[in-house]
């Protein structure tokens, strides 16, 4: 039964490296620099500009100018 499932089951298309938007979170702390909190990887720009914003909406309200989280501009991966 999992065989015949699988065979109408839509296969997911992984995007490939050209088509591959990436967002890099880091941790900002005053006195110790930053650092990559998190990365994460969109099928287009429109999501990534679109995660990257919303994000920074959130970061804004529990950070202070000490300690803060930032989502930097998107990028195509095999660009940076």
């Amino acid at each position: 039964m999992s065989k015949m499932k699988s065979k109408f089951r839509p296969k997911a298309k992984k995007p490939t490296a050209s088509q591959t938007w990436c967002v890099d979170v880091y941790e900002h702390e005053n006195g110790w620099g930053q650092r990559l909190e998190d990365h994460f990887e969109f099928p287009s720009e429109e999501e990534a500009l679109e995660y990257a914003h919303k994000a920074n909406l959130e970061f804004a309200k529990g950070g202070d100018d000490d300690c803060f989280a930032l989502a930097h501009p998107p990028y195509k991966k095999g660009e940076n």
